[in-house]
């Protein structure tokens, strides 16, 4: 039996954590053995628990800058991502984030296992990405977004290692979810109201801006359609700043 560890230092559950989890459920447990290696992010914990994942704890620090001490602790948790995939017999790496895309593939020069990353966005900073390219066997994209995205910035050589397998959606889970009247009220909507929702946060790459092109085409046709943008703002990024004033 193969074994995969997937590593996500998350400091948060956000949407790739969520889905990490929803493959750690869904996947075959029969055919692969898996591991998720992460830092001491309570809620994520918990979650992990819950589908009874087995977790390791891996510490990963932030990458803000390129001081000695923060360099210091980069080769820490390589050289501690090392002795795992020794003590745990790992087949494969699984990195799920920037800061598991850089352990990972470094901790996998020296050992030779084939390295996955899983691209969920838009963030990977290009001196990285340039600079580990021919480390990864292939690159997980969601979207052909995504995937043209980092091409731009790669030599054509490198293009055929991105993949593009759309995110897969458990629809029986959003089946029969009621409206509440509270919410009809707070948005002043009455009865016989359909919606259509976009649920994440506000970032230039993520397509709030096709949801408000396609809302226009379908509301002119079916005038009790409304349409929620739910998600918190990052608006640390200059580009996505103006993002959110033109979508506003």
């Amino acid at each position: 039996m193969k074994h995969i560890l997937i590593i996500d230092p998350a400091d948060f559950v956000g949407g790739a954590e969520l889905f990490t989890l929803d493959f750690l459920q869904k996947a075959d447990r029969d055919k692969f053995c898996f591991t998720l290696a992460t830092g001491k992010n309570d809620a994520y914990l918990q979650k992990a628990k819950k589908i009874k994942a087995r977790v390791v704890f891996l510490p990963v620090p932030r990458l803000k800058s390129f001081t000695f001490s923060s360099l210091k602790h980069l080769y820490k948790s390589v050289q501690s991502l090392r002795q795992l995939i020794d003590s745990e017999n790992i087949d494969l790496l699984q990195t799920n984030s920037i800061r598991a895309h850089i352990v990972g593939s470094l901790a996998a020069i020296r050992k030779k296992n084939p390295v996955i990353w899983m691209l969920h966005d838009c963030t990977f900073p290009r001196f990285f990405l340039r600079l580990l390219i021919r480390i990864p066997r292939k690159i997980v994209v969601g979207t052909e977004f995504v995937r043209d995205f980092y091409r731009k910035m790669l030599p054509r050589r490198f293009h055929e290692k991105f993949i593009v397998i759309p995110n897969g959606v458990d629809i029986d889970f959003f089946q029969n979810i009621p409206v509440t009247r509270s919410l009809l009220k707070e948005l002043n909507l009455g009865e016989g109201v359909s919606f259509v929702g976009m649920v994440g946060r506000i970032d230039w790459w993520k397509g709030q801006d096709h949801f408000i092109r396609a809302a226009a085409k379908v509301t002119a046709k079916l005038p009790k359609t409304r349409f929620l943008i739910i998600g918190s703002s990052s608006a640390h990024d200059p580009k996505t700043v103006e993002f959110e004033k033109k979508i506003r």
